[in-house]
């Protein structure tokens, strides 16, 4: 359909506007197998119709990605996407972060009772660990819980990747330490704090760029060259 010059149009018009790839890869085939149709409609009233007189019946491209556009109006984080998506996003995953330390000490203060490092040594490997997972496996819940949003909300995947980064430059700023008792039991201590991004923290936003980067590539459109005209005009066979 794309060899098609007005499903081209179509398609530029649609980019232009902002309208998310999976938004607009759906409209361009409904009005793909909207245009098949009419054509064998025509065909079986006896009509010889060109195909531009086909595609005119359709609207005109520009209208067409400027009525899209407006789609997100009718959610709310399509209606309020700073909100949702730039604020709601950074938001969303220090709340994730600190419900899974709530979970994490409820789990293992029965666990940890009466250990120390003198008796199970093991302990300070599993602690070390434990701190930035409870950072990166929330980010990434975040990540996802935001990329369905915006999608939902048919807002352009830029809202996404921008409230992946913030989410990114959250990670860098937490760090999540957990202590355990060295000799004495019940004298393991457990921090959490928010500041400046540190070295020994920075790697934690590694998994959300990661993200960020795939959900990228998967949702942007990329810009293709313009092609003659009159091998744009070309259709593809239905069959």
């Amino acid at each position: 359909m794309d060899s098609h010059l007005w499903f081209q149009q179509l398609r530029d018009a649609l980019n232009n506007e902002g309208v998310p790839k999976r938004y607009a890869d759906r409209l361009v085939k409904e009005l793909w197998h909207h245009y098949l149709e009419m054509k064998d409609q025509d065909a079986m009233n006896g009509f010889s119709n060109n195909d531009n007189d086909g595609v005119e019946r359709l609207g005109s491209p520009e209208i067409l990605a400027a009525y899209a556009a407006r789609v997100p109006q009718r959610t709310w984080s399509g209606r309020h996407p700073w909100l949702a998506f730039v604020f709601g996003a950074p938001m969303l995953a220090v709340g994730l972060i600190l419900l899974s330390v709530l979970l994490a000490i409820f789990a293992l203060l029965p666990f940890a009772e009466g250990k120390t490092l003198a008796t199970d040594p093991w302990l300070a490997p599993v602690m070390s660990v434990l701190g930035p997972i409870q950072v990166i496996v929330p980010a990434l819940l975040a990540c996802l819980l935001l990329f369905r949003s915006v999608g939902r909300s048919v807002r352009s995947p830029w809202w996404g990747i921008a409230g992946c980064g913030l989410i990114a430059l959250l990670c860098a700023m937490t760090s999540i330490q957990w202590a355990p008792a060295v000799s004495i039991p019940g004298t393991g201590r457990m921090s959490v704090g928010f500041s400046v991004p540190f070295a020994s923290t920075w790697f934690q936003a590694i998994a959300p760029l990661i993200a960020g980067t795939i959900y990228a590539l998967k949702e942007i459109p990329p810009r293709r060259p313009q092609q003659p005209l009159a091998e744009a005009t070309q259709l593809r066979s239905a069959a």
